[in-house]
């Protein structure tokens, strides 16, 4: 019996590592739909959206 594998839990792994990869696109997705709102609000209330409030949204990294 020496070397072998009694049981393998790579599925089980796999299936966490898809849970967690895809709650993580579900709050990426939520926060670019947050972002949004709020751009569309500033463009309505004639915000102008600049580079300081693009940073701010994590839009774009300085």
């Amino acid at each position: 019996m020496d070397g072998e594998i009694q049981s393998d839990n790579n599925s089980v792994i796999e299936a966490e590592v898809a849970e967690v990869s895809t709650q993580s696109s579900k709050t990426q997705k939520s926060e670019i739909a947050a972002a949004q709102k709020d751009s569309d609000k500033d463009v309505l209330l004639g915000i102008p959206f600049t580079d300081e409030k693009a940073k701010e949204e994590g839009i774009i990294n300085a």
